[in-house]
C-alpha cells in the first residue's frame, strides 16, 4: 500500500499490520476486533457493548486495573 502526506510525499508500506483509514472493511475489522479484545480480555457475551471502528461504549468493568492488564499482556 501507499500513503500520501499531508505534505505531499508518498511513501510505501515495507510490513503488513496498517490499515488506511476508509478502506473497505476497516470499520467492520475493527469493531469485531475491539469486542474480540474485550471478550479476551474477560468481558462477558453478556455485557452491553458497542463498537463502532475503534470507539466502544461499554458496561464497566468490574475490576478494570485487572482488564487493562489483560489488555496489555494480548
Amino acid at each position: 500500500s501507499f500513503f500520501k502526506i499531508s505534505d505531499g510525499t508518498i511513501v510505501q508500506q515495507q510490513f503488513p499490520g496498517i490499515m488506511k483509514s476508509g478502506c473497505l472493511w476497516t470499520i467492520c475489522l475493527n469493531s469485531m476486533g475491539q469486542y474480540l479484545l474485550h471478550l479476551a480480555a474477560g468481558g462477558s457475551e453478556e455485557d452491553a457493548f458497542w463498537a463502532l471502528g475503534d470507539d466502544t461504549i461499554q458496561d464497566p468493568v468490574l475490576d478494570p486495573e485487572a482488564y487493562v492488564a489483560r489488555l496489555q499482556s494480548l
